[in-house]
């Protein structure tokens, strides 16, 4: 172990994320079931090696052999970059351009950052310690795979690896587009304090959203007014262009190989509706009735400069709870109508109402389509305040559930969190912390 200039310690640099090397502290026990973090306090009493499902020595071997994988000679970098371009991206070695040669290079890259991100969790979750969570509605994180190659020290073997492949270096990260996830100082601010933080072994996460369109394009209109569009790869007489340096609006799998999905961690969120209490005003709030929404974490890790230490940004997308209504598009009523005493006109056309079948999707994904919607009229507020909200209720709830794994009370929240809220977006993460802790918790 190495102690940082912040006085934490972090895994050297030559650790390899091996969980048979992490071992389990004593924690007070909580019923909280495993989450994609690290332990939850009842693990810690049990052998690590009764911690995997199956035969615990399958499990070792198999991990071995990943870490062999990850060796930096330039062999066995080209060896994993041909891996990615045939099995992830399913693309024959004669059929390989400069943007699928980047997408393999930044998968085998990506493997590495998840080698040290479950080894920066898992020492985190051991160790206890103070977490810093940077709220910000921008990151502004330019070229991942640069930026990566740099921090993990391998460029060089990577740039003689893809150069044997065929390809200069400087054509593979040329590919590469921008996170549609930011355009200014506050989404590079945020993003060089995440970058720092975990330089200096700082355990940090960023909160953000998935934005659809978070990127968009100034142009002038005939007036000389400055407008913007939205920055797809198309041009003025909107014809498709390939062009690299026009931002691709869409951050996902296709063009950003970074993120993390984590589909099975999400987490509902409610609009409108009311609250109520116990006799006298007292007692855990119930909140009921109103719109529910799911919100939905995809993961990029933040490695630092010559560390093991790589933190996270999550960013959250809005799903719907039902995607689809099969009712109201072939038009049948659901067999509970005939109860009311109602005419199916009263519900739905029973022709097959096609907008109202996806309208909840649409609602909800409407939330997370466009960074900064325009507030000049009152449904742009209402959404501009239904994102803030959005993000904030999600994060906040992420951490508290993070918080809750270790058995503390909450009088030792603010000993174990710190929450960092950049400009005024997220300010309404205030008193919705003040909610969860009076309404969920039952504190106050």
């Amino acid at each position: 172990m190495s102690t940082s200039a912040s006085g934490a310690t972090t895994p050297t640099a030559t650790h390899t994320a091996n969980p048979f090397e992490v071992q389990a502290q004593h924690r007070r026990p909580r019923v909280h079931k495993r989450t994609a973090t690290g332990f939850i306090p009842e693990d810690s009493r049990k052998p690590l090696s009764e911690l995997f499902p199956g035969d615990a020595a399958a499990w070792k071997k198999a991990i071995d052999k990943n870490v062999q994988d990850l060796k930096e000679d330039p062999d066995t970098i080209s060896a994993n970059v041909v891996h990615h371009v045939g099995s992830t991206l399913a693309r024959a070695p004669f059929n390989v351009d400069e943007l699928a040669l980047y997408q393999a290079t930044a998968l085998s890259v990506r493997d590495r950052l998840i080698a040290s991100w479950n080894d920066t969790q898992l020492y985190h979750t051991q160790q206890r310690v103070k977490r810093v969570y940077y709220f910000s509605f921008e990151f502004l994180m330019g070229r991942g795979l640069d930026n990566a190659l740099l921090n993990l020290d391998v460029k060089k073997p990577y740039e003689e690896s893809v150069s044997k492949l065929g390809f200069p270096m400087e054509d593979i990260i040329d590919a590469e587009r921008d996170m549609g996830l930011g355009n200014g100082g506050l989404g590079r601010l945020a993003a060089c304090y995440l970058d720092s933080a975990s330089t200096c072994d700082i355990p940090c996460w960023g909160y953000s959203l998935r934005y659809q369109y978070g990127i968009f394009r100034q142009i002038c209109n005939s007036k000389g007014e400055q407008v913007e569009a939205e920055a797809l790869a198309t041009n003025a007489s909107n014809e498709t262009t390939l062009k690299s340096d026009i931002p691709n609006s869409n951050f996902n799998f296709s063009s950003q190989p970074w993120e993390i999905p984590r589909l099975d961690s999400g987490v509902e969120i409610k609009f409108y509706g009311e609250a109520t209490r116990g006799k006298g005003g007292k007692g855990v709030g119930t909140w009921t009735g109103g719109l529910e929404v799911l919100a939905v974490p995809y993961d990029v890790p933040v490695p630092g400069y010559k560390t093991r230490t790589t933190n996270n940004i999550r960013l959250w997308k809005a799903k719907p709870k039902v995607s689809f209504d099969l009712a109201k598009f072939n038009g049948t009523l659901p067999r509970w109508f005939s109860l009311l005493r109602l005419e199916p006109t009263q519900l739905y056309s029973p022709a097959g109402d096609f907008d109202a079948s996806v309208h909840e999707a649409e609602e909800a994904e409407t939330i997370t389509r466009v960074l900064y919607p325009n507030d000049n009229f009152d449904e742009g507020k209402a959404l501009r305040l239904k994102q803030q909200y959005f993000w904030v209720a999600a994060s906040l709830h992420d951490i508290c559930r993070r918080f809750r794994k270790l058995g503390l009370p909450w009088t030792e929240f603010p000993s174990s969190c710190a929450i960092q809220l950049n400009d005024t977006h997220p300010a309404i993460a205030i008193p919705e912390l003040v909610r969860v802790l009076v309404d969920e918790e039952g504190k106050f």
